[in-house]
């Protein structure tokens, strides 16, 4: 079976989503049982620096509908932020998830090819392109520990992402070569 982005990111996604079904149902518990208003859990924050509860729900689920939107060409989706109970939130991560679903796989895994979006003009960069390029011509040079390290911090997901990266570098070399 070939990996491909699709497989690992809705394998993530799934797993992220599933888990979150779990923390609510057990947060959502402990409230009932402790007779404490859902709205404290809710609005809780491990450290005084961090999003509440609430918030990183949201987030997460805007950065993987958007993201994996973006990899497929769709609309970004737009959820409204107002959620004040675990039943809310499990609603707003089952249409999250629903949106993935429904996405154009095939559409996700094509290679893409950032230099072919810059020049098209279909990725627009404004302010300093010069850092940008330079950045982006960096970003390509990595190779080995940076990239392994920031890899292996997502465990196999992240190493076979890598592996995948490599192999799409590799082919637009080769073909830049050719050309």
């Amino acid at each position: 079976m070939s990996l491909t982005p699709s497989t690992v990111a809705y394998a993530a996604v799934n797993q992220m989503f599933a888990a979150l079904g779990i923390v609510f149902d057990k947060a959502a518990d402990h409230a009932k049982a402790r007779n404490v208003d859902e709205a404290v859990y809710l609005n809780w924050r491990l450290a005084p620096d961090m999003f509440t509860m609430s918030r990183q729900v949201q987030i997460a689920c805007d950065i993987t509908t958007r993201g994996l939107a973006r990899l497929a060409g769709s609309e970004l989706p737009s959820f409204e932020d107002n959620e004040t109970s675990f039943a809310a939130l499990r609603e707003r991560v089952a249409k999250a998830h629903a949106f993935i679903k429904a996405l154009d796989r095939a559409k996700i895994d094509a290679d893409l090819d950032g230099d072919a979006l810059f020049f098209s003009r279909a990725l627009v960069i404004e302010g300093n392109t010069e850092a940008v390029v330079s950045l982006r011509n960096a970003l390509d040079d990595i190779d080995g520990s940076v990239a392994e390290r920031v890899a292996a911090m997502f465990g196999p997901p992240g190493r076979a992402t890598l592996a995948m990266l490599r192999r799409a570098g590799e082919r637009a070399r080769a073909r830049e070569a050719r050309a």
